[in-house]
């Protein structure tokens, strides 16, 4: 569920509000259903970016937030850090469905905190790459909360090769890892509802994406990510590749750091999307 509220003893027009809950389900530990909102000091109608942990749909949490929470600040942005459940107690997809409650949270209260509900975008690193991904491609997650594709003004995925889960049994001789099983089972129709890949097409509004990925993993990770970008420009929608030589944790730590290339990657992508 989801809808307005304000976190008790919240800072509504400045500095950081921790542990918000977007939704509430029985039996779930809150925390897993709450988010952090870091608001610069100055600054009205800011646009506002939803990242997602990575951890391999199994471990994470929205803290810390490393250099990210800083860095967007500093270009006049707002930054959410949103948790979502976990595997093995939770099964997919209920981790997407967390993340659209989440999105669906902050596009109708990022007002309170002086945030621009029409400037949401949405990133994510690893697991939590491949779950902005997905949903900002298969749109009956956030339709649940009576949004479309095009209320995401962008999304950042951060090194996954999570995009057709059925094209990763080429590179394991004929069997998808035992990670990928898991939690999305080994059945090929449950493999592609959980796919990005599945869900582009033309026309639909999907958001401009810029894809970001290390070597990390191999010729899969590249091959996957540049396959991606171009069924993407194919389907005529904005997406930037970015290949870095980065390991896949740093490639996650390092974005907002001063001087890093991929963050000055990352905010010349997010410029333009608030330019067009």
């Amino acid at each position: 569920m989801s809808g307005k509220s304000e976190a008790k003893g919240s800072r509504t027009y400045k500095g950081t509000t921790m542990n918000i809950p977007y939704a509430v389900i029985p039996d779930v530990e809150q925390n897993l259903l709450s988010l952090d909102i870091y608001v610069p000091e100055t600054g009205e109608d800011l646009p506002v970016m939803v990242w997602f942990h990575g951890g391999a749909w199994r471990m994470g949490d929205k803290q810390p937030p490393d250099f990210k929470a800083e860095a967007f600040n500093k270009h006049g942005w707002i930054y959410v850090s949103a948790n979502y459940r976990l595997s093995p107690q939770a099964s997919f997809p209920a981790h997407a469905e967390d993340l659209a409650s989440a999105i669906a949270w902050v596009k109708q209260n990022i007002s309170q905190y002086r945030g621009n509900p029409d400037n949401v975008f949405i990133g994510g690193h690893s697991s939590g790459a491949h779950l902005v991904a997905l949903v900002g491609m298969d749109e009956h997650y956030l339709g649940k909360h009576g949004m479309r594709l095009k209320d995401l003004k962008g999304v950042i995925v951060l090194d996954t090769q999570i995009f057709d889960i059925k094209s990763l049994v080429r590179y394991t001789d004929g069997r998808l890892a035992p990670v990928y099983t898991a939690v999305f089972g080994e059945t090929e129709e449950a493999w592609k509802t959980a796919s990005p890949a599945a869900f582009v097409t033309s026309g639909k509004n999907i958001p401009p994406m810029l894809v970001a990925h290390t070597p990390t993993g191999g010729i899969s990770r590249i091959e996957e990510n540049t396959r991606f970008v171009q069924l993407l420009n194919g389907a005529g929608v904005k997406a930037v590749l970015v290949p870095t030589e980065k390991t896949h944790l740093a490639i996650n730590y390092e974005l907002g750091k001063p001087g890093d290339w991929v963050t000055e990657k990352a905010f010349s992508f997010l410029g333009r999307c608030l330019a067009s």
